[in-house]
């Protein structure tokens, strides 16, 4: 019930309980209150530091108390006050409406999380994304090529829009040297309907990532596409000065040895194409197509840029 009580320990009959008197008893009532309401040990307070702890405002009034009414008085007025507090901001609610409410207030939350988790993603990524790809829109049609790669230059190629894929690419041909007409040759090929992995290269050639333009050239299996790559790394690993002298010439060699084997694979394939066209002789038709640029033609690089 709640109820506190006094024990008397003693043997009936042998030895009667030790007397208390009431200021003793008094003490005693007091320490106990405070361990109540406290982590402090009741005989380190019975032992004296009772007087030298610091209190809340009601067990201070109570270690006022100079007599067992004294301290009822204090303990029945906080009572009372803490009483109408509760009656006033709580209400009593059956257990069952209470789970349910608990588990309400759970899913709740669940709920909440998992709406902002893409709020989040809507707010600080995706918007951010459409906003760079709206200016690089913006740019490419002010015909403003370094403006398209400055908005695009931090975004991976495969996060890319293929209308922006082929913005970028199309920009960072614009800075490459090339001649008119190679240039020309290029950008025929570079279309809204070009092959992703082919405005992948150009992409991957602007912002000087050779060895994965290299590998989309391989992929793609286009002898020119790979010498260009080639010779473009080649140049590069001369330039780096953060290569050892042996790293270099090993990097050189490898690198050289791979140029010359397409080279010489490219030079045998456009021979044999040589001696079939020189054995067949071509309508005024064939005549006329063979006159027009190949829309499948890609600039080569020369020989003498892999030395």
């Amino acid at each position: 019930d709640a109820q506190a009580k006094i024990a008397y320990r003693g043997i009936p009959g042998l030895m009667v309980p030790q007397s208390i008197s009431s200021e003793d008893f008094l003490r005693q009532a007091k320490c106990f209150t405070v361990t109540l309401f406290s982590d402090l040990d009741f005989m380190d307070l019975y032992n004296g530091s009772l007087e030298l702890e610091t209190l809340p405002d009601f067990l201070n009034d109570l270690c006022q108390a100079d007599d067992i009414e004294a301290a009822v008085a204090v303990l029945e007025k906080y009572y009372t006050e803490k009483a109408a507090k509760e009656r006033a901001d709580l209400v009593l609610v059956p257990s069952r409406r209470h789970r349910v409410f608990k588990l309400a207030t759970i899913w709740l939350t669940a709920s909440v999380f998992l709406l902002i988790v893409p709020l989040i993603y809507l707010i600080f990524v995706q918007n951010p994304f459409k906003e760079k790809m709206l200016q690089a829109d913006t740019a490419f049609i002010k015909v403003d090529y370094s403006g398209v790669i400055t908005e695009l230059e931090r975004i991976d190629p495969a996060s890319l829009p293929n209308t922006q894929k082929y913005e970028l690419a199309y920009s960072y041909i614009q800075g490459l040297e090339f001649s008119s007409e190679q240039k020309k040759v290029i950008l025929n090929n570079v279309t809204l309907k070009s092959d992703e992995l082919y405005l992948t290269y150009w992409i991957q050639v602007g912002r000087n990532r050779f060895e994965e333009a290299l590998d989309i050239a391989k992929r793609i299996n286009d002898s020119d596409l790979i010498l260009y790559a080639l010779t473009q790394e080649i140049k590069q690993v001369r330039e780096d000065g953060n290569l050892s002298g042996k790293d270099r010439e090993s990097k050189l060699n490898t690198l050289e040895s791979e140029y010359k084997k397409y080279w010489d694979s490219r030079s045998e394939l456009l021979t044999s194409e040589s001696s079939s066209n020189a054995s067949t002789t071509p309508n005024p038709q064939d005549k006329a197509s063979e006159s027009k640029p190949s829309s499948e033609k890609k600039p080569v690089p020369s020989s003498s840029s892999s030395n």
